[in-house]
C-alpha cells in the first residue's frame, strides 16, 4: 500500500526498533491496532542490517522527499485546474 503523503493526508508516525530486538510487543500491537504499515530499508552487497539511527535517517529522508513531491504535484494540479477554469 502506498502512503498518502500529500498535504492533508493521513497522519504519519514512524516507530523504529533496535536491531537486536526490534519493537516491543506493546509497540507492535499499538501499530497494528492503528492499521500501521511495516517498512524496511533494502540493503545490498552483503550488508545484513543498518543500525537504528541509520535506518531511521534513510526512512525519514525518503518520507520528506515524497511529501515534498506530493505537495509540488498538488500545487501543479491546482494551477492546471485554475488555468482550465480561466480558459472556459
Amino acid at each position: 500500500m502506498e502512503l498518502d503523503l500529500s498535504p492533508g493526508g493521513r497522519e504519519l508516525v514512524v516507530v523504529v526498533g533496535g536491531e537486536a530486538h526490534g519493537l516491543s510487543a506493546a509497540a507492535k500491537k499499538l501499530a497494528l491496532d492503528r492499521l500501521g504499515e511495516r517498512a524496511f530499508v533494502p540493503t545490498r552487497n552483503g550488508v545484513d542490517s543498518l543500525n537504528v539511527a541509520s535506518a531511521a535517517s534513510v526512512i525519514l529522508f525518503d518520507i520528506a522527499r515524497r511529501m515534498d513531491q506530493a505537495a509540488k504535484e498538488q500545487s501543479r494540479n491546482a494551477k492546471l485546474e485554475e488555468d482550465r477554469r480561466g480558459a472556459v
